[in-house]
């Protein structure tokens, strides 16, 4: 039998950053770090392959991604480039950094977990397959 696509919420459409509450793009994105730690325990992490549906704000389906690499590195460790290919602001890694930082200290919290810089990251590189 074969299953349908996993199903992601990103801040993304047709593989290009958009800011929250605007159609203006910013950046191509072609990579995603979640924090391992908060995956719930029978969520599917993303494995190089899987193909996703990507949805907007607003839930409607924008494109169709395939992960192409997925390393876990902690969040100290990840590289520029990764840092360069989520697109985010100015794409360098003190920006990652910043954001991620801020992101992530905010979702330990709610799950009761004290974010440290190395807490191990999920590092997904995929490219847009269908827009």
């Amino acid at each position: 039998m074969k299953k349908d696509p996993p199903v992601s919420k990103a801040d993304f459409a047709d593989g290009v950053v958009v800011e929250p509450k605007s159609p203006q793009p910013r950046q191509q994105k072609n990579s995603h770090t979640p924090a391992l730690e908060l995956y719930e325990k029978d969520e599917p992490k993303p494995k190089v392959g899987t193909y996703s549906i990507v949805l907007d704000g607003s839930g409607a389906p924008v494109c169709i991604t395939q992960t192409e690499r997925v390393e876990i590195k902690n969040f100290n460790k990840v590289t520029a480039d990764h840092a360069y290919l989520e697109g985010e602001g100015n794409r360098s890694l003190k920006y990652w950094r910043k954001g991620h930082k801020d992101f992530f200290e905010k979702e330990y919290y709610q799950a009761g977990k004290v974010f440290t810089d190395e807490i191990p990251c999920i590092c997904e590189t995929f490219k847009v397959v269908h827009k």
